[in-house]
């Protein structure tokens, strides 16, 4: 039997071998412009009979109803359909993406507003006032250019052309992404937007670059010569491998001599998160005879104290025609870099040195420290002591004019 014409409602006999029980097809117009028609499937011509009937009642008031559409809507639909046949999209879907659309720009807000409130909810989340600083910096240069952007307007080539327009290198351009891509992650869990937009920009390509670090020969210099409000810093950063900005929060009572290690407290950490860091004999040895049950355990204007000993090491100093300091290079994050290679080598792990570095990644520290120093060169490094102690690479008389 031929198939009954788009309008109207047919009964026809139906074979299927893999569904022999079914015998009769009923089909009946969509209803929607353009639309496929539907189909249902009986075992009894009786059944598939008294359904079609109650379709084509469904089919006659559906054509009174769009009897009574006024010929501009008509004439508009027939516009539609013209319109949108080339990007084959039906009137409903587009109908469809201009509502979601509406609603997405409903729920979203300015780039401005939407940061304020992020850096409120890091806080609120607890984050380390040293990574919401950090974050700050980037989000407020995106600011600076995109704050009065609805967020949600945002596309993929507008933050791929702001990334590589900020004339800055690979590293620190992949700092921003990764920094707009938390804020945008956080912005789609607000729905704010659908997605996050930074997932599809371009991460910019960098050239492994081999860490500065210093010798054994240079830390002898560096401790040695040390005055005592900065000793504490500098033996911490090249035998414990803290960051400046965690020696800076770091209190006497945190180093444990007595269990052997100094503990790095969650809220004072980069990445917010507590660790244990095992403490060298050698740093216990520079430590001891200056330590305090409490108190700040870095110098007043840390920064400030350091780049004027730096000053002072990178110039050599004589008596009497006699090198009595030679002079040091200072290499930036030298002492952390230099720890943190000397101790891949003697321990032969990257796991484990990462836990003491508190990354979160044991590739980010193999990728930087192996192969940076040989065991030899770690032994020598992890056995500079003062003076006055016993018998490893002894260090001169700490004595900075």
């Amino acid at each position: 039997m031929a198939r009954g014409r788009s309008h109207e409602v047919s009964l026809e006999e139906y074979v299927d071998v893999a569904r022999p029980k079914l015998k009769w097809i009923v089909r009946w117009p969509s209803g929607e412009p353009g639309g496929r028609r539907k189909e249902k499937r009986f075992k009894l011509k009786t059944a598939a009979k008294a359904f079609k009937e109650q379709k084509e009642i469904d089919v006659l008031n559906k054509g009174a109803e769009r009897a009574s559409v006024h010929s501009d809507a008509v004439d508009e639909v027939k516009w539609a359909m013209e319109a949108l046949a080339p990007l084959g999209i039906s009137i409903r879907d587009a109908v469809q993406a201009y509502i979601d659309r509406h609603h997405e720009l409903s729920a979203s807000v300015e780039v401005g507003v939407a940061v304020k409130k992020f850096l409120e909810s890091k806080e609120r989340d607890g984050m380390s006032k040293r990574y919401r600083d950090d974050i700050r910096l980037r989000l407020e240069r995106f600011v600076a250019s995109h704050g009065k952007r609805i967020v949600c307007d945002l596309t993929v080539a507008e933050l791929d052309r702001w990334l590589t327009g900020l004339g800055v290198g690979p590293v620190s351009r992949n700092n921003y992404r990764r920094n707009l891509g938390v804020f945008f992650e956080w912005c789609a869990r607000m729905s704010y937007c659908t997605t996050n937009p930074m997932r599809r920009t371009s991460r910019a390509k960098k050239r492994p670059t081999p860490v500065g670090i210093f010798t054994s020969e240079n830390l002898k210099v560096i401790l040695g010569h040390a005055p005592d409000d900065l000793l504490p810093a500098l033996a911490l950063g090249g035998l414990a491998g803290l960051r400046v900005a965690e020696i800076e929060r770091l209190d006497w009572s945190e180093i444990r001599f007595e269990k052997g290690h100094i503990e790095v407290a969650a809220e004072k950490s980069k990445t917010a998160s507590r660790r244990f860091v095992p403490m060298e004999p050698a740093l216990k040895l520079w430590l001891e005879p200056i330590a305090k049950k409490h108190g700040a355990v870095t110098a007043h204007r840390l920064n400030e104290r350091l780049s004027e000993y730096r000053a002072i090491l990178a110039k050599e100093e004589s008596k009497d025609g006699i090198v009595v300091r030679p002079a040091v290079k200072w290499v930036s994050n030298g002492l952390r870099h230099s720890f943190a290679s000397y101790a891949i080598a003697r321990e032969e792990s990257a796991d484990r040195v990462a836990l003491w570095l508190g990354h979160t990644s044991a590739k980010m520290t193999f990728e930087h420290y192996q192969e940076r120093a040989t065991r030899e060169e770690a032994k020598k490094w992890f056995s500079v002591i003062p003076v006055e102690s016993s018998t490893a690479v002894k260090c001169p008389k700490r004595s900075v004019s």
